[in-house]
């Protein structure tokens, strides 16, 4: 059985044997590749494409992973500007796919040119299996988060000399949709997890065979527990902030409410700082939406209340779940967001939009829902899992048990694999 992935991030067990830098994205992927090169029930050849910037088309590397040979593809994209569609990336697979000859292609994403490049040449729709992650389409139309046409139309002196205001970046994900839409047309074989991306994915191709299969999470996420007596009170984390899609807009108009009742509660948002300026050349590089999450935090006197800790690794993740009072996702849509998984595993209590999947992976008890752009429910979720300690220890224990079975590494591992099997 000869199957090769198509990738959107090196995997960190690759870039490790290949001394290359990577991500700290996308770690499902890693942890599925740890799982099956250390299966020693099949005869399975892996090759593995992947996205880097070298100084030719592609270029071949075999390394040894757990005993295992696996081939890697590195192959040239330009991956900052994933709304432009290059055709040269078909002959890029053409020949990549000639040489190692798949029985299967497992493609994990559907929104990248890479994605459609492939497809266009391999055109084989029944031995590719596409892994959805997100749902390009349904992240285009809720990009804006909810905010003002005149927000979404201004532009600062960045987004003018880039022309890159936030509907012009409403745009760019516009492109990427038809990308997906098209992928999915040339599909036979798709995998997902919710009720919310099986709709999208049957809606554009009701031919397509759906598998539910779902995610396994980085292996620091599996080990640790939350515990009351050792979080940092009235502490809020926050994974994701710098587009208007993630809704970081609508926390801070609902902190102020949840000041007057705690004073001492403060911000952690993982990430770049898109706000912060210590200079006039920093300051002319803040994008419209980093300017207007600036001036809510000044109008509301949160300057002080909000701390960007930079990228995180998983240790570090783990770390700031276990010392966060309550992780909150305030996005406008998800699909099944592993920041929520990753804090329900280890028993972070977790506020979620009832929006896309994630009522797919928790159920009311199991996380404090509220309705997205609903500021006044994000406050009286925040201000209850402060203040009612057996709400906030229910959610804990519903959470951590939920997780155990959506994320049980053994049984994802055999239901992929089974897949596999019976479509070679």
């Amino acid at each position: 059985m000869k199957i090769l992935w198509l990738c959107n991030v090196v995997p960190p067990m690759i870039a490790k044997q290949l001394n290359i830098e990577t991500t700290v994205k996308e770690g499902w992927v890693d942890a599925s590749l740890r799982k099956l090169v250390a299966d020693n029930k099949r005869n399975l050849e892996m090759g593995i494409c992947v996205p880097y910037n070298i100084d030719s088309a592609f270029k071949k590397d075999t390394v040894t992973l757990d005993s295992r040979s696996v081939v890697v593809y590195r192959f040239l994209e330009q991956t900052q500007s994933p709304w432009v569609y290059d055709k040269t990336l078909e002959t890029t697979f053409d020949s990549i796919i000639k040489d190692f000859k798949p029985d299967l292609i497992h493609i994990f994403g559907t929104e990248y040119p890479h994605t459609l490049a492939c497809l266009r040449v391999f055109n084989n729709p029944q031995k590719v299996l596409l892994g959805i992650q997100g749902v390009m389409s349904e992240c285009a139309k809720h990009y804006c988060g909810g905010l003002s046409q005149e927000i979404i139309n201004k532009s600062t002196f960045r987004d003018s000399l880039k022309k890159d205001n936030i509907a012009a970046q409403q745009e760019k994900f516009y492109r990427r949709a038809e990308f997906e839409q098209e992928a999915l047309s040339l599909t036979g074989n798709a995998t997902g997890r919710t009720a919310f991306d099986k709709n999208a994915v049957l809606s554009a191709n009701p031919e397509i065979s759906y598998f539910h299969m779902n995610e396994t999470l980085r292996q620091e996420f599996y080990e640790g527990s939350w515990n009351m007596d050792k979080m940092e009170k009235h502490s809020i984390f926050v994974t994701q902030a710098d587009y208007p899609l993630k809704g970081f807009h609508d926390l801070l108009k609902a902190m102020p409410a949840v000041l007057e009742k705690y004073p001492d509660a403060h911000i952690y948002v993982a990430g770049n700082s898109i706000t912060g300026y210590t200079s006039l050349k920093e300051k002319i590089k803040i994008g419209t939406y980093g300017a207007y999450l600036r001036k809510l935090m000044a109008e509301r006197g949160l300057m002080d209340k909000v701390s960007v800790l930079g990228k995180l690794s998983a240790a570090q993740m783990k770390d700031r779940y276990l010392k966060s009072h309550v992780l909150v996702c305030n996005s406008y849509i998800e699909n099944s967001p592993n920041s929520v998984g990753e804090a329900m595993l280890l028993g972070t209590p977790v506020i979620v939009p009832r929006t896309g999947g994630i009522p797919s992976i928790a159920e009311e008890n199991e996380a404090a829902f509220y309705e997205v752009g609903n500021i006044e429910q994000l406050t009286n979720q925040i201000i209850k899992v402060f203040e009612d300690k057996d709400y906030m220890t229910q959610l804990s224990e519903a959470e951590k048990a939920r997780a155990v079975l959506n994320y049980d590494s053994d049984k994802n591992f055999e239901r992929l694999t089974e897949i596999y099997d019976q479509l070679c």
